[in-house]
């Protein structure tokens, strides 16, 4: 993931401006990724940035007429047309398409300028007239922000791994972290899973000067969204049917070219309903599916002709596998080591979208905040790998995830799932693409708490959307089988015919029960395998698991004796020679003790570090 890092409260100039440099170099993850850094060595500022070309965040430091007041910013910000009709009005030259806004608008408001800001960001602003600096990340810490303090001295980075790679005695795990990696996916709140580093929380505001941070702040509270008065269901339906179009027309904005990553589902064709499209400008595109063309790309190409716009189908193929070994440790390196498996999946389909154009425009979180759809769950691996000292924290983050899961179900989606368990594939993304959505746009989400929580409302509102805007993408079936044409029994049948192959494509690939691979292995003309992969997905790690990566995977999970001590190296081996052999589905496990082992071998232990060896 692009962002900033950098040193507050640094004592010696020579010193912070080697770690500056290697935080710098670790969060470079491609060549075409512009950089460069900003120092103010009289109170000990030393920051550093990256970021795509011709992005919003390009051309960094933005400073005022005077030069006085000096930004930094990663990711994007959308103002209102309120905000920048008033920065006009009070003689600021505004451009309206760049960070630009960020100094004249603490002119301004100062420092309460931050919650005006609206989209995923993180950044740092400074004041050479108070000698006082803030840093400060978007409301739900989607773009993340990684602190470490030692000697009076504060690291901040965008990504954990350049502390890691600046501050050695900071490469180790931290148990609870991992515990509830092993066991949610992702780590918890302020939590990382390295040792010594945390996340700031989404919201914050930190005031630092010549002595490092001053004062530790939030400027939101969910609880401000979440105590709003509930308005009638007619009411919300009107205000959400006109405030939608807006909203998604101004994340379709473009200084760079821009395209939709198109699905089949309800969430991207509401989004293709409320854009401004001239035909031919806006190209589409769906991850697709060696074995066949899944639903999503058959019904996405039908939205995107409807529309009047091109649509490619990004396949995850044979080139994928074949490069698969070295993707696999890319993966971990710009997933921040979050993923493996899964994330040289992402990074591989991202790249290939990139040649399409640099800015992608998703549904993402649609459905979590108008239908309030849930994938964040807490689960014990299903053998213990991990070294038996592991175990109470584990329970521990189990306690942790009920206490999360309690809270009121949109702030649950959009303040812990989204920026929790999605960190790591926006790493992964936001390291080839600029990504977007409008579904967390803050006047959106701050109406989406005064509704009614339940599917039905959000499915007849997203309905009432296209209705309004582009009647005939009702026409076309989701990918679930809701919407399309015909009568009441036609659409129950079709329905039930896309969810059944849902359903069966999911337990004859990566939810397969331990009865189900025993039976396969026993008799393996009843795999279902040719008949149902590719029909939902595009990526089947099981079966390549077992087939084309098996080497790869044995040789990265057991080769060699560098082996992480916080996993028993005879469990690992025993899981995966079951899954291999066919005899049990362990994939969730093995893509965990895969992601621990790189994490070990590449964060911890990176070339740089290793005598002879090149950088990684």
């Amino acid at each position: 993931m692009t962002g900033l890092c950098g040193i507050v409260g640094g004592k010696r100039p020579d010193v912070c401006g080697r770690q500056l440099e290697i935080m710098l170099s670790s969060m470079r993850d491609e060549d075409f990724h512009r950089s460069g850094t900003f120092r103010q060595e009289e109170i000990g500022l030393y920051a550093g940035w990256t970021c795509h070309p011709g992005s919003f965040a390009d051309g960094l430091p933005v400073a005022n007429e005077t030069g006085d007041v000096l930004a930094l910013v990663a990711g994007e910000i959308f103002p209102s047309p309120d905000e920048v009709s008033g920065l006009k009005k009070a003689g600021h030259a505004f451009e309206g398409s760049g960070p630009d806004y960020l100094v004249h608008s603490y002119e301004e408001l100062g420092p309460a300028f931050v919650g005006r800001l609206n989209g995923w960001f993180h950044g740092l602003l400074f004041d050479r007239r108070k000698g006082t600096g803030y840093l400060f990340n978007d409301r739900f810490g989607m773009r993340r922000l990684f602190v470490h303090e030692e000697d009076g001295q504060m690291f901040f980075a965008a990504q954990a791994k350049a502390i890691l790679a600046a501050l050695p005695a900071t490469r180790d795990f931290d148990p609870s972290g991992l515990s509830e990696y092993l066991a949610c996916g992702c780590t918890l709140g302020a939590r990382s899973l390295f040792k010594g580093i945390e996340v700031l929380p989404g919201g914050t505001l930190w005031t630092f000067g010549r002595r490092g941070p001053e004062k530790r702040a939030l400027y939101f509270d969910r609880r401000e969204w979440e105590d709003q008065p509930r308005l009638e269901p007619d009411r919300y339906a009107e205000d959400m049917r006109a405030l939608m179009p807006p909203v998604i027309r101004a994340y379709g904005g473009r200084r760079l070219p821009l395209a939709v990553s198109l699905t089949g589902g309800i969430d991207t064709r509401l989004v293709m309903s409320c854009l401004d499209l001239r035909p031919g400008d806006t190209p589409c595109y769906t991850f697709g599916s060696m074995y066949r063309d899944t639903f999503d790309v058959s019904l996405a190409r039908r939205i995107a002709h409807r529309c009047g716009q091109d649509h490619s189908s990004i396949v995850l193929g044979r080139e994928f596998l074949q490069d698969f070994r070295p993707g696999l440790d890319a993966a971990c390196l710009r997933s921040d080591g979050c993923l493996s498996l899964s994330g040289a999946a992402y990074l591989h389909v991202n790249r290939l979208a990139r040649r399409i154009a640099p800015i992608r425009l998703t549904g993402n979180f649609g459905s979590e905040l108008l239908r309030g759809v849930r994938t964040f769950k807490s689960q014990k691996p299903k053998v213990p790998f991990y070294d038996p000292a592991i175990a109470p924290h584990l329970e521990a983050a189990r306690r942790t995830f009920e206490g999360l899961a309690a809270v009121d179900p949109i702030s649950f989606s959009l303040f812990f799932q989204a920026p929790n368990l999605g960190y790591g594939l926006l790493s992964v993304e936001e390291s080839q693409l600029v990504m977007r959505t409008p579904f967390l746009d803050n006047e959106l989400a701050k109406l989406a708490y005064r509704g009614p929580r339940s599917y039905a409302a959000g499915l007849d509102l997203s309905v009432a959307v296209i209705r309004d805007n582009r009647p005939e993408l009702l026409d076309i079936p989701t990918d679930f089988g809701y919407l399309g044409r015909g009568g009441r029994l036609v659409r129950s049948v079709r329905k039930a015919h896309h969810q059944a192959l849902f359903r069966g494509e999911y337990l004859a690939s990566h939810g397969m029960p331990r009865s189900v691979a025993l039976l396969i292995k026993l008799a393996p003309w009843l795999s279902p395998e040719k008949l149902l992969l590719g029909r939902h997905k595009y990526h089947h790690f099981r079966t390549w698991v077992r087939r084309e990566l098996a080497v790869d995977i044995r040789d990265v999970l057991l080769a060699g004796p560098d082996f992480p001590s916080c996993l028993d190296r005879r469990s690992v081996e025993g899981m995966l020679e079951a899954h291999l052999a066919g005899r049990d589905n362990f994939l969730d496990e093995i893509e965990k003790a895969l992601t621990v082992v790189l994490d070990h071998r590449l964060l911890f232990h990176p070339a740089a570090d290793r005598p002879g060896a090149d950088p990684c």
